[in-house]
């Protein structure tokens, strides 16, 4: 039975919360691909359980925006699209539970800082 996730998407133009199906085993990764646009992601784990999933091959992809994403005293950065999604500790992504997005409204800040050539 399909179950829908919250994460956070996060494009050149704009952010914001969307919604994610997938199972009792957590998102699918075609979900993911599809928001992100790509089909080779890899993922940068982040505090409190949060996963940010990237377009793997971003940087090789000319014209592509980068980003600076800073957390608290965590800072990276990263060319393409990403989405924020929470992890059940056990090596399953599922959706981001309310505590997650707070802490990411909270602390979470990006900016673009050029392109890729």
């Amino acid at each position: 039975m399909d179950a829908v996730y919250r994460g956070i998407v996060v494009t050149v133009e704009d952010s914001g919360i969307v919604s994610l199906f997938g199972n009792e085993e957590g998102v699918h990764l075609s979900e993911m691909q599809d928001l992100i646009g790509t089909d080779i992601v890899t993922v940068v784990s982040l505090k409190n359980n949060i996963d940010m999933w990237v377009d793997d091959e971003g940087l090789l992809k000319s014209g592509n925006f980068v980003n600076r994403y800073i957390i608290e005293d965590f800072q990276i950065d990263l060319a393409g699209n990403a989405i924020l999604l929470g992890n059940d500790g056990n090596g399953g992504t599922v959706g981001l539970n309310e505590e997650q997005v707070e802490y990411l409204v909270e602390n979470l800040r990006f900016g673009l800082v050029g392109f890729t050539r």
